[in-house]
């Protein structure tokens, strides 16, 4: 005989939509009452139906979060969606009439009324049962809720092939954590985050192809560029920029200066470390270019781009071509 007073460990799992081991964790965290019951030669481990429940009551409103997967156009009106559907919608939108009809007329409590319906679609309603196949109490009563905030609206009753195409619910810890792995600077590939975040839930949380499309889909991809790129990247990309009109100016009249690292290592003249080894570096090329003709007017050589290296060139390039009447600098 089954007993209906406790939660097996599988059965936890199920509610949860965790793995074995996170179940255990729980139960140890919650204080759960453990009892060991004799199943055929064997014995398992059951917890208190009262203690898990408690703790489902917050959790089962919390814990799952949607997620598209898939991309649809939605239907504004019920003639753009397939015959098929169609006839799904309209087959729910008769019964939820007739079953309006039925709580208006028929004696007793809405729950013998709904019961007494479902038991008879079969006989008053075949063609509706036939195009829906099966109808429960519950389902009746769901579609009769929809019904009642859209009634002149048979679209809402369509099959969720229809508009919801492409839901999956996901625990929200798992999505926050393939959130976190992914907008990282090192730029992981998907694979890759779906590899850790099995490692760390277990098993069946998430699969592939949901969790790429959570990220193609639901991540914007301002999101994605301002987790995955540094701050000079993603300020080229999205930040506004000043665009200049250089068509009235001459050759000569606008300088603009920028640096740009050169790819070598040198020694650090003569100075050395505490253990004897030189100082190495990447040397800076600060230049001032005429923004008409492209002219490189002056230059010089720095470790690190400063503002004095930044006027050593700007006087070289004067002391060879002359003033300038403007100049642009970079920051």
């Amino acid at each position: 005989m089954v007993n209906t007073a406790v939660y097996d460990i599988k059965q936890i799992q199920t509610l949860l939509n965790v793995s074995r081991t996170q179940v255990l964790r729980l139960a140890e965290e919650q204080n759960w009452e453990v009892e060991k019951i004799k199943v055929g030669r064997t014995y398992k481990n059951v917890y208190k139906k009262e203690d898990v429940d408690s703790y489902l009551v917050p959790v089962k409103a919390e814990q799952k979060e949607v997620t598209r997967t898939v991309t649809v156009k939605e239907a504004n009106n019920i003639d753009e969606l397939p015959t098929w559907n169609q006839r799904i919608a309209n087959s729910r939108y008769i019964l939820c009439i007739k079953l309006e009809e039925a709580y208006e007329i028929q004696p007793g409590n809405k729950t013998e009324i709904i019961e007494k319906f479902v038991a008879e679609i079969l006989e008053k309603y075949p063609n509706q049962l036939e195009i829906l196949k099966t109808v429960s109490v519950p389902t009746l009563r769901r579609w009769y809720g929809i019904y009642k905030k859209n009634k002149d609206n048979p679209l809402a009753l369509a099959s969720g092939h229809g508009t919801n195409k492409g839901l999956r619910y996901v625990n929200k810890e798992v999505l926050a954590l393939v959130k976190s792995l992914y907008l990282n600077k090192n730029k992981p590939k998907m694979s890759f985050v779906w590899e850790q975040v099995i490692l760390y839930f277990g098993k069946n949380v998430i699969s592939y192809g949901t969790l790429r499309n959570y990220i193609k889909n639901d991540l914007t991809r301002l999101e994605k560029d301002r987790g995955r790129m540094g701050n000079k990247e993603f300020k080229d990309i999205h930040m506004p920029y000043v665009q200049r009109d250089y068509s009235d100016i001459k050759a000569g009249d606008v300088w603009m200066s920028d640096g740009h690292d050169l790819e070598m290592m040198c020694y650090r003249g003569n100075k050395r470390k505490a253990n004897g080894e030189r100082y190495f570096g990447s040397p800076k090329l600060i230049v001032w270019i005429d923004v008409k003709s492209r002219l490189i007017t002056g230059w010089t050589l720095s470790w690190t781009e400063t503002s004095e290296a930044i006027a050593i060139a700007l006087k070289r390039g004067i002391e060879k071509y002359g003033v300038p009447k403007g100049l642009y600098t970079d920051n």
